[in-house]
């Protein structure tokens, strides 16, 4: 399945509607679940034309159908982006739409959950981490810009981080390749301003949701004490993506955490470790 292109039947040609997002085109990458199907959705109910590109086919298939109740035209793109010659064939597809993308939201990455401590240090893992996290967002978005810059059109990218780019997780090759996304949003942004494309990115704290869409308590999080249901961090992708909000908003990183990030829960309030 992978690097096969999946067509919509209803063409993405014609970008009306109305909304933020009115007369946009968006890539979402892993956009088949949790925080970018939501990303995909609210970008639609805005009146973006969305596209998709994720590794698994079935669930494409699930928000694409999703996303054409919202907004005719969804389309997408089965692929692993973490390795190069998958990510040089999408942008290639992308570049010969006759609708230009002008919204890309590098949302791909993995977690790390399955990493043993034994592992924490091993050089292959490291460098798949930062295959997935990384490399394939960056040239995603380094050709992504490319032609927007020969076209001279105002485009919007952006990267999901995560917290952890400035907090420790015990899990340093995905913490440090958070990091480097965070660096790399700072560079891009003056890298093409010039060009009209603003950069920035998103830092989620602990983001679930129970299959009915309710947050799942988290004693960690001081606000709410409960997970972040992800249509909020796709309601904020919304935010930064349109210029009728953040059109002088480039190289920042928002943190949407409640209040995660503010707290040391491997201490107490004494310093002492749990």
């Amino acid at each position: 399945m992978i690097g096969r292109f999946r067509r919509n039947k209803h063409d993405a040609g014609a970008n009306g509607g109305s909304g933020l997002l009115a007369g946009r085109t968006a890539l979402v990458t892993g956009g088949g679940r949790n925080i970018g199907r939501s990303i995909a959705l609210e970008m639609a109910r805005e009146g973006a034309v969305v596209l998709i590109a994720d590794i698994d086919a079935d669930r494409t298939r699930q928000v694409v159908s999703e996303l054409d109740a919202i907004r005719q035209g969804a389309q997408s793109f089965v692929f692993d982006l973490s390795r190069e010659e998958e990510c040089e064939k999408l942008c290639t597809e992308i570049a010969n739409r006759k609708s230009p993308v002008d919204i890309l939201v590098n949302n791909i990455g993995s977690s790390g959950r399955d990493l043993a401590d034994d592992e924490q240090f091993d050089r292959a893992r490291w460098q798949k981490m930062f295959d997935t996290n990384v490399f394939g967002s960056l040239s995603l978005s380094a050709a992504f810009a490319k032609r927007l810059q020969k076209e001279k059109s105002p485009a919007s990218i952006l990267f999901l981080s995560s917290i952890h780019q400035w907090l420790v997780r015990r899990i340093p090759s995905y913490s440090a390749s958070k990091a480097a996304v965070g660096m790399l949003v700072k560079e891009m942004a003056v890298e093409y301003a010039a060009a009209g494309i603003r950069v920035n990115g998103i830092a989620p704290g602990y983001v679930e949701s129970t299959p009915k869409g309710e947050p799942v308590p988290h004693r960690h999080t001081p606000l709410h004490g409960t997970s972040i249901p992800p249509e909020y961090i796709g309601r904020a992708a919304v935010y930064l993506a349109s210029d009728r909000y953040s059109r002088y908003t480039t190289g920042s990183m928002l943190a949407i955490d409640a209040g995660l990030s503010l707290y040391n829960h491997l201490g107490d309030s004494k310093g002492r470790r749990r």
